[in-house]
């Protein structure tokens, strides 16, 4: 009796530790898809000129932005939305022939002077629309470099939630 007591206690503990280890358990998973759209659009340029001087460059420039200028503001786009950082000034060498057979070439020392616009804004249409008339700047006589337009949706984290509630829908209805 004296064993018996002690031994059949330990076999019960032993039986009720292996009920609550063998507990099985369910996952279940959610899925979901929730429409995201931009609502933020970004477009660069680079306006360019290069002459001999300083002070040509600056000219030849200056009339540049004007025209890229007066082509924004037409297409609608609001001057807040447009950002021009400082005027970027770099000394070059230009090949120019000589007219003889040597050298050919001499090195020239000019002046490169760009300006880049960048242009944020949440009015995705009127850029679209602006940026698919650049070919006239181009045909005006305005060399300007263009990016693609860059599309940014700053609402995700909205959305992140709103496609976690449907998937937790979605689990508890599984």
């Amino acid at each position: 009796l004296a064993l018996a007591l002690p031994l059949s206690a330990a076999i019960a503990i032993g039986g009720v530790k292996d009920i609550k280890q063998r507990r099985e358990t369910l996952v279940v998973t959610g899925s979901a898809r929730f429409p995201i759209s931009a609502n933020l659009a970004t477009w660069r340029l680079v306006a360019s000129a290069q002459m001999g001087t300083p002070a040509a460059a600056i000219a030849a420039l200056r009339s540049k932005i004007a025209q890229i200028d007066s082509f924004l503001a037409g297409g609608g786009l609001p001057a807040d939305a447009i950002s021009k950082p400082p005027i970027q000034v770099t000394q070059v060498s230009v090949s120019v022939p000589t007219g003889l057979k040597k050298p050919a070439f001499r090195r020239v020392p000019a002046w490169r002077v760009s300006q880049a616009y960048a242009i944020e804004t949440s009015q995705i249409d009127t850029l679209v629309q602006t940026a698919s008339k650049v070919g006239n700047l181009l045909a005006g006589g305005v060399d300007v470099s263009v990016s693609q337009i860059q599309y940014l949706s700053t609402q995700l984290t909205d959305a992140k939630f709103a496609a976690l509630k449907l998937a937790v829908a979605d689990a508890r209805k599984r």
